[in-house]
């Protein structure tokens, strides 16, 4: 309404194209949006990636274990076996403090540390499974393999991660949309000032 209480006429649209939203800008901002959603949720993620990983290991290995093939008579063994499997990696990634660190900063120390809950928590799955009432007991070689394959896939998720976390934020550094950021020196840090 203007100043005589009359509706005013609706007038030109003076949005210019530099205005409009761009495609993508509009992909960047889902994108950021669930780069935080997934920041919120990186806990359960982490754990939801062990669950993932373990049984796609255990599954792999019984498929390698067999030449490629599915074996139907194990069928029930490994669905006996599965839930103790994946308990045991979940406590034990629990007392390694696995699901707690951010992988964006993973090293060869978290590596280690992988190996050495997966070799800990395949041990113990050993023990629980020679104590399991199975027809068929679950083959050594697929406990090894899924041991080997589990760390594979566990470690190469946290360095993947970091590798993409590295990429886009170098990505970020060459084309000069790094914000408010400005290199520091920190003096008398040790190897602690590289982070």
């Amino acid at each position: 309404m203007d100043d005589r209480g009359t509706e005013a006429a609706p007038g030109p649209d003076f949005r210019f194209e530099a205005d409009e939203e761009r495609p993508l800008s509009r992909v960047r901002k889902v994108a950021r949006g669930a780069a935080r959603a997934v920041y919120r949720r990186r806990k359960e993620l982490a754990l939801i990636s062990t669950i993932g990983v373990t049984i796609v290991a255990y599954m792999a290995a019984y498929v390698i274990r067999f030449e490629m093939r599915w074996p139907a008579e194990y069928t029930a063994t490994f669905l006996a076996t599965v839930g103790w499997l994946v308990g045991t990696r979940i406590i034990v990634s629990f007392l390694f403090n696995l699901n707690v660190h951010r992988w964006r900063y993973s090293g060869i120390r978290d590596i280690a540390d992988i190996v050495l809950a997966t070799a800990l928590s395949t041990i113990v799955f050993y023990l629980i499974v020679l104590s399991l009432p199975l027809q068929l007991t679950v083959p050594r070689s697929v406990i090894l393999l899924e041991c080997i394959l589990a760390s594979y896939g566990l470690g190469g998720l946290r360095m993947g991660y970091r590798l993409a976390f590295e990429w886009y934020q170098r990505r970020l550094a060459n084309t000069g949309r790094t914000g408010e950021r400005s290199r520091i020196l920190i003096a008398g840090a040790g190897e602690a000032g590289s982070l």
